[in-house]
């Protein structure tokens, strides 16, 4: 009785496994003890209450918020905790483990073109095929939108992780069946090896200290945009160096970003010229960044190979190309108005933002300035085209179809072929300056040239060649009736006003021929 008289409160007790009466079910129950004293008696009241709702209830707001909904996967929150306790046990037990990180190629694309449940249909889809793809002791979560991440405990060493990556991008070699389409998928995979010298060349024992599972994450999503770099469809371990390359990357892309804001990009235009009058014939829009000098009153003019490739990784080439495209329809319309008689502007368009956009995207930009659709001519690459070749026909016959030019850039130099080039529905070739440069001593070269211009005459395509610096090469090229080219001998790419004096020459011209 002691004991009983020491209880100074209520005793609880939850989640007692209690059969239902009458049911053989068994419920969740709360039960409470609390002391009674009455006329000097003591005892006790028992309350015994169904909880089984509110924990279900709980439990599921447990789920919810270390779960992914659509997938059922542990969620970036989860997948940070559990690394915590693998690097416990990696430093407890001297055992290696590793960090992949995947993500898909196109998401974006297949939501806006089937809608967002085609892209939860593929996202769980990938999600099963890589659970399938690891082993059971394995851990797969979803921590971002379409990144994937997989935690290996069980490893002996990095090329172990590398055989398991290996296995996670084979999965994906059938495509994943979607409404209407069949969806080929191109991950990549970032791998982050604990400890981290065991993925360098030679390193016979790790450190074992550090550790920290966000930056872990961060080093294997590091180690995956590299893998992206490389073309997809391949992994890539996480180095040091990779880490300040992202750092200076993500300064770039913050200084371009600003730049856009700021207007400091610039449309420079190289001349397209006859070869029969050496009259001009039109433009290509080639873009610049005038960044400001410290202490100087004019900036620095940035050629676009050094900015380009990392506006095409980040995805700041879509918003920067549709202003390059909308900055060249300005400027067409400026000469119209001001009485220039037009020719026609080539736009470079990159891979991803083919990709990214619809043929109604291009045409309405072109149509906010009231242009005929003939004076725009879109550029792009044979690369472009094989990346999604099926969103890229389809964005390619609808701009066709509008009366928009369609020009293959750098002809020659990828995919090229008589059955590939009969698929695409473009109007003009362009031979890479590549074969150019070899014209007329270089036997191959100018065999390649000469092949090139026959096929697109019997294709009935036009023809342009570009990087020609030399009068042997336009002689050469003249005599194989490629009569328009680009290059140096024949114009320099020059500002927006020095390319209006070069459209005034030619209504100059004009006028004195025709008197």
């Amino acid at each position: 009785m002691a004991a009983e008289a020491d209880v100074q409160g209520p005793v609880r007790e939850e989640a007692l496994g209690i059969e239902r009466a009458g049911s053989g079910e068994l419920i969740d129950a709360s039960l409470s003890v609390s002391p009674l004293v009455v006329r000097g008696r003591r005892g006790f009241v028992c309350a015994l209450a169904d909880v089984t709702d509110r924990l279900r209830h709980e439990r599921e707001l447990m789920r919810l918020a270390t779960r992914d909904r659509l997938t059922g996967l542990p969620n970036r929150a989860m997948i940070e905790s559990l690394l915590e306790a693998a690097v416990e046990r990696s430093r407890r037990y001297r055992r290696p483990f590793a960090v992949l990180c995947l993500d898909l190629s196109r998401f974006k694309l297949i939501t806006d073109t089937l809608g967002h449940q085609a892209g939860d249909a593929l996202l769980q889809e990938v999600a099963r095929r890589i659970v399938a793809s690891v082993r059971a002791a394995d851990l797969v979560g979803r921590i971002g939108t379409d990144d994937f991440a997989v935690v290996l405990e069980e490893i002996r060493d990095a090329d172990e992780a590398a055989a398991i990556a290996g296995r996670i991008l084979d999965a994906f070699d059938a495509p994943v069946t979607l409404p209407g389409c069949e969806h080929y998928v191109r991950p990549a995979v970032g791998i982050a090896v604990y400890p981290t010298d065991l993925a360098g060349e030679g390193a016979a024992e790790g450190r074992w200290d550090g550790g920290d599972p966000q930056a872990l994450l961060r080093s294997a999503e590091t180690a995956l945009y590299a893998a992206k770099r490389m073309g997809g469809r391949r992994h890539a371990f996480f180095r040091p160096e990779l880490a300040e390359q992202a750092r200076r990357q993500l300064a770039l892309d913050g200084d371009l970003r600003a730049a856009l804001a700021l207007k400091q990009f610039r449309l420079h235009y190289q001349p397209k010229v006859s070869l029969i009058d050496y009259s001009l014939e039109g433009f290509e829009a080639l873009l610049r960044w005038e960044k400001p000098g410290e202490g100087t009153e004019r900036g620095t003019m940035i050629p676009p190979g050094e900015f380009i490739p990392v506006a095409e990784e980040t995805g700041f080439i879509v918003p920067l190309g549709d202003w390059v495209l909308d900055e060249a329809c300005r400027q067409m319309r400026e000469w119209l108005d001001a009485g220039m008689e037009p020719v026609p502007v080539a736009v470079n368009i990159s891979p991803k933002h083919l990709r990214n956009r619809s043929a109604g995207d291009f045409q309405r930009i072109i149509d906010r300035h009231g242009l005929p659709p003939g004076l725009i001519e879109l550029e792009i690459t044979e690369g472009a085209v094989m990346q999604d070749i099926d969103h890229a026909l389809g964005v390619l016959a609808s701009l066709k179809a509008m009366g928009i030019r369609v020009a293959v850039d750098d002809f020659g130099t990828g995919h090229s072929s008589l059955s590939y080039l009969k698929r695409l529905p473009i109007t003009t070739l362009k031979i890479d300056r590549s074969f150019i440069n070899g014209v007329p001593n270089e036997r191959e070269d100018a065999g390649i040239v000469s092949t090139i211009i026959a096929m697109a005459d019997m294709l009935g395509l036009h023809v342009v060649a570009e990087g020609v610096e030399k009068t042997e090469q336009a002689n050469f090229l003249r005599h194989h009736n490629c009569t328009q080219v680009q290059g140096w001998l024949t114009g320099r790419p020059v500002p927006a006003e020095a390319a209006c004096r070069l459209l005034m020459e030619r209504l100059r011209q004009a006028a004195l021929g025709a008197a």
